[in-house]
Parts: structure tokens; sequence; C-alpha cells
């Protein structure tokens, strides 16, 4: 019996690991610390996050809790933006008590012409990134709905190496579009700097030729090197942001 409830126990645990058990308390967690999670992630990542995910950032530090009950919040510890007419790069980076937290995001403010497949990514030099804890958060808006796309390191649009990982998307064509917003985040340790770029394709360029980069310094943002001369000189060179840790 009890190697039959230890096994039940651990097959529990494995599903929900996996976002397969339902959590009845997400609202009143995310209500109850609502002020702090909103301060690390916007509303449409908070929306897909499962209990654990948010469990987790809560428990890791980023919040603290005082004797009186009142939510204290932990300081930014590093932060860095580049905007231009048209768009703004984040990045920001999250002491923590297990692993720190790095969140990079790109805002359009206009909507462009061509709508090809652009790049978010993040490059590490020194710091070390948890591959299986990166995920990717897209939502774009027309004036009649809004669509929410979500990726992980196992997506088809994944380019990923020891010192950095990043996403392809592909632009929605809609002709009503008014909003994108992109979001990435991972788990980190180490000290050095983390460099972040978004990339945009200002002509067409395929999902294939779009993926085949590395992470350099010398690459668009500081981060996306495609070798082929043609393919990098598709995207608009976007200055890239960078924190020390």
């Amino acid at each position: 019996m009890k190697k039959i409830i230890t096994g039940f126990v651990m097959f529990i645990f494995t599903m929900c690991t996996f976002n397969v058990c339902a959590c009845e308390n997400k609202d009143e967690l995310v209500a109850n610390h609502y002020d702090y999670l909103h301060d690390i992630y916007p509303d449409f990542v908070i929306d897909a996050m499962s209990c654990d995910e948010i469990e987790y950032a809560i428990d890791n530090n980023y919040v603290l809790v005082s004797s009186d009950t009142e939510i204290e919040y932990d300081e930014t510890r590093a932060y860095d933006s580049h905007a231009t007419a048209s768009k703004k790069v984040e990045l920001h980076e999250y002491a923590g008590s297990y692993s720190n937290l790095v969140n990079l995001s790109n805002i359009w403010y206009t909507i462009p012409t061509v709508r090809s497949y652009d790049i978010l990514a993040l490059r590490f030099q020194g710091p070390s990134y948890a591959t299986s804890a990166t995920s990717s958060y897209f939502q774009y808006s027309t004036s009649t709905y809004s669509s929410r796309m979500d990726y992980t390191s196992s997506s088809n649009n994944v380019t990923s190496a020891t010192n950095g990982i990043g996403f392809v998307y592909k632009l929605p064509t809609d002709t009503d579009l008014n909003g994108m917003y992109f979001f990435m985040t991972t788990l980190t340790s180490g000290s050095g700097t983390i460099a972040g770029t978004y990339q945009h394709a200002k002509s067409y360029v395929t999902k294939a030729n779009a993926m085949n980069y590395g992470f350099s310094s010398i690459g668009l943002g500081g981060v996306v090197y495609h070798a082929s001369s043609t393919t990098r000189s598709k995207y608009d060179a976007m200055g890239g942001v960078s924190v020390s840790v």
C-alpha cells in the first residue's frame, strides 16, 4: 500500500508540474499579490501562468511578507531600456532566493508595414540560464479582438545555445492590427552580463533563415548574429539592452 500511495503522489506531482492540475485558488492568489506580480509581469502573462509558477515567483523572495502580513517588494536588481519612435525594448533582472529572474519585452507604439519574422532574444556572458524555465508570450490586438500565443523552449520557433536563447515570431497580417507586445522570461544564476534585443524584419525573410543565428556581442543589438549578410541586412538593427549582474 505504501508503494501505491507513493507512486500516486509522484504521479500527481508530475502531472501538476506539467500544469495539468487545475488551480482552484489562482484568482485569489493573484489578487492577494497582484501589485507585486504586476510589477514583474504584464497582465496577459499572469493570465497564462500556472499556480505553481505564480507561487514560485512569490516563494523565490521576489515578494517579502512582513509580520503584519503587508506585502513589501524587492527592488529591481538591474534594468535597461532602448526606444525608437516605433517600439521599446526593456530588460529587467530580479534577484531571488533560489535563482534570479530575467524578463525581456518589446512593445510596439506603431504597427509596422512589413510583417515577417521578428526576433526577441537574450545573450548571456557569464551567467547561465535555465532552458526548461524559459517561456515567451506574444499578445496582439485588433479593433475587435485580442489574441495571445504562448511558447516554451521546446516550441518550434526557438533558437538556443549555451550562451543564449531567442524566439522568432510571425507578425499577424490583420488589416486592423493596433497593438503588439512580446515578452520572454527565464531563470538565471551567476554573474556577468545579460544582453537582450528585439529585431524587426524590414523586408521578408523565411522562418528558417530568421532562426539561423547564433549569439554574439557583434550581432544585431549585441545579441543576434546571422552568418548570412543577406539575412542580417533584412533586419532593422535596433539597439539592444544589457545589464551587469
